[in-house]
């Protein structure tokens, strides 16, 4: 049954983030709602569980919107492990708390994905992928975390979140 749940909850995040958040933009970007479902799920229920879920979410991702295969899944892997042990040592149930690790591992997860894709051969400017993409979408996912924050906690039960 929790297997059920989060497999539903990736879908359907999928689903919002490739169809109607793409008329969400804000500054030219779109929050990345699975990770900030892959950070959830780590902060919640550990690094182990976190990276499971972002392979998952991940593999999804690269298979539905094209491109690399494995590249979303490796970030999204990092996002989840590193909210995951984030939160070990942080109070889980704070909005505030969460919003700032998920802030924290998407940025990181962006700057892995513009290393990747130089080691990949795809040259992008680092000024202004930081300016117009990395941080952006880093404030956009900070804030719909502190938004998805209690709706995701009452569907994720406490017994789903417990470790």
């Amino acid at each position: 049954m929790q297997t059920f749940i989060l497999l539903w909850l990736v879908g359907f995040s999928l689903l919002l983030q490739t169809t109607v958040l793409t008329y969400l933009r804000v500054a030219g970007v779109r929050p990345d709602l699975l990770l900030i479902l892959v950070a959830f799920i780590g902060f919640w229920r550990g690094p182990r569980e976190g990276g499971l879920w972002g392979v998952v979410a991940g593999l999804l991702c690269d298979l539905v919107a094209g491109g690399f295969v494995g590249l979303n899944a490796l970030t999204k892997l990092l996002a989840g492990y590193l909210a995951g042990q984030a939160g070990v040592f942080f109070y889980r149930e704070s909005s505030l708390t969460c919003a700032l690790v998920t802030g924290t591992v998407t940025l990181v997860a962006e700057l892995a994905t513009y290393l990747l894709l130089l080691f990949l051969g795809i040259w992008l400017p680092l000024k202004n992928t930081l300016l117009y993409l990395i941080l952006p979408v880093t404030a956009y996912n900070t804030v719909a975390a502190v938004v998805l924050f209690y709706p995701w906690q009452r569907l994720l039960s406490r017994r789903l979140r417990a470790r």
